[in-house]
């Protein structure tokens, strides 16, 4: 039986491998950015070098143009789902890194790629565009693609060192509507209602 030592030599030298091909579609990302439900290309790059990583692609996914998915390892097991993002900011790019996000998921997965018929888990990827604007990760996440996971990660970049973060944050969409009551100021203010106050509240109480 193979140890996990040998496993994580073996998952290291994949990386390795697979560094440069990385980077380059980084590079490419930030140089072609595509606007939420616009990533057309960046989705095409990712899912060719998944694919090149050994990995059969699910392309479009969830009736989600720009999304597409894959699978590996054994389904009985863990699953752990890695999550890509790549949609770009309109007039400026990405800002937020995706660019280097999405490349790095593939990364990661391009050094488990060979290794995963050897561990009692399943890795299951997940293109999740639209990130800047509605985010796509809520309506895969209505359609069940999240349902069963014991596990969902992703890389983003951010101004400071490197380092692992945890966070788990329910989401929906909520919106709040604040109403006022019109008064004459001087003749009797005590009948106006200033809706900013409400909205001033929700955020400082």
């Amino acid at each position: 039986m193979v140890g996990v030592s040998e496993l994580w030599k073996e998952v290291e030298n994949e990386i390795e491998r697979f560094s440069k091909q990385a980077i380059e579609l980084s590079d490419w990302l930030a140089k072609n950015p595509e606007i939420s439900e616009q990533e057309f290309e960046a989705c095409r790059k990712h899912v060719a070098f998944l694919e090149s990583a050994g990995y059969t692609v699910e392309t479009p996914f969830m009736d989600i143009a720009t999304s597409f998915s894959s699978r590996k390892g054994d389904p009985a097991g863990p699953k752990v789902c890695l999550m890509f993002e790549y949609d770009a900011l309109p007039g400026i790019g990405h800002g937020c890194g995706h660019n280097v996000s999405g490349a790095m998921s593939g990364l990661a997965a391009a050094g488990l790629s060979r290794v995963m018929d050897r561990i009692k888990g399943e890795l299951v990827l997940v293109g999740t565009p639209a990130e800047e604007t509605n985010g796509s990760k809520v309506v895969l996440a209505e359609k069940g693609v999240f349902d069963g996971m014991d596990l969902a990660m992703m890389v983003h970049c951010n101004d400071r060192d490197t380092y692992v973060s945890y966070s788990s944050l329910a989401m929906d969409a909520v919106e709040f509507r604040f109403t006022g009551k019109p008064a004459h100021a001087a003749g009797e203010p005590w009948a106006g209602r200033n809706a900013l106050n409400g909205v001033q509240l929700l955020f400082h109480a």
